[in-house]
Formats: structure tokens, sequence, C-alpha cells
């Protein structure tokens, strides 16, 4: 049984961000410069252990040449049970239990 939930979705994003990140002959040094970040958030973000807050993720994504919106797309194409409405921690339900504590 596959496990729904953002727990999945990490990982998979960083995977995509590190191997454009490789692909572009950029150290975690440079990318970590551009975000004004040190070095080992980038490792944390690449290895899928932290979340990836939305504005460093465009600033990542344009560092990298990537348009934000189709790695989102890609990630959705590749496991698309991240994105099922109604399913426990996938992001539309995070997102809706996040409006109801407002």
């Amino acid at each position: 049984m596959r496990r729904h939930g953002t727990e999945d979705f990490y990982p998979y994003i960083g995977q995509v961000l590190r191997e454009e990140r490789v692909k572009r002959g950029m150290t975690q040094q440079q990318v970590a410069d551009v975000l004004g970040v040190d070095p080992t958030t980038i490792v944390y973000y690449e290895a899928g252990a932290n979340r990836i807050r939305t504005l460093e993720f465009v600033q990542l994504c344009e560092a990298l040449a990537l348009d934000a919106g189709e790695v989102i797309r890609e990630a959705r194409s590749a496991k698309p049970w991240l994105f099922v409405p109604g399913q426990r921690n996938s992001l539309p339900a995070v997102r809706k239990a996040s409006k109801k504590k407002r």
C-alpha cells in the first residue's frame, strides 16, 4: 500500500533539484550563496529532510534555470497520489486544513 502524504513529496522534489544542480555543474555552496543560506540547508533540501519554503523553492528554481510550476507539474505526474483530494496529508488536504485553522 502506498503512503499518501507530503513525506514523499519533499524527497522527490529534492532529488529533482539535486539532479538539475549537478547537471548544471553547480555546487551546494554556490546554490546556498544564491539563496543566502548555509550549505547544510541545501543538503537537507536535496535529501528531502527539510521542507522548502515557497520563496526559497522559487529562488532555487530560478538559480537552476527551472520553471517552478513545471517542477510541480512533473512531481504531480510522477507521484499523482501526493495530490489526491481527501487523502490525509495530501497537499490539497494540508492546504484545506491550514485554512480552517485561520
